[in-house]
């Protein structure tokens, strides 16, 4: 999955592929409450934001999601207080 950032919105694209996330910009702005990462080429989301973004939530899709963030978690991609996911940047739609 990623998540398309222009300058009114952000949607979440492809969100039912759990294997990767990254985010698409079409500048270099971020949405409230997401943070720059310490290189710059990445960011971090917070979950919740993730998690309210999907166009149909159901109980599997939440299980899923879960367990992305489950697996992203020993290689250092969920920060040390489980609110945000790292997530690399594409610039350019």
């Amino acid at each position: 999955m990623f998540v398309c950032v222009t300058e009114d919105r952000s949607k979440l694209m492809e969100e039912d592929n759990f294997k990767e996330l990254y985010v698409v910009l079409d500048n270099d702005e971020l949405p409230m409450n997401w943070k720059r990462a310490s290189d710059a080429a990445a960011v971090w989301i917070p979950i919740k934001h993730l998690k309210e973004m999907p166009k149909v939530s159901s109980p599997e899709w939440q299980a899923s999601f879960d367990t992305m963030i489950e697996k992203a978690q020993p290689f250092g991609w969920v920060s040390s207080d489980g609110l945000s996911v790292r997530a690399h940047i594409k610039l350019g739609i």
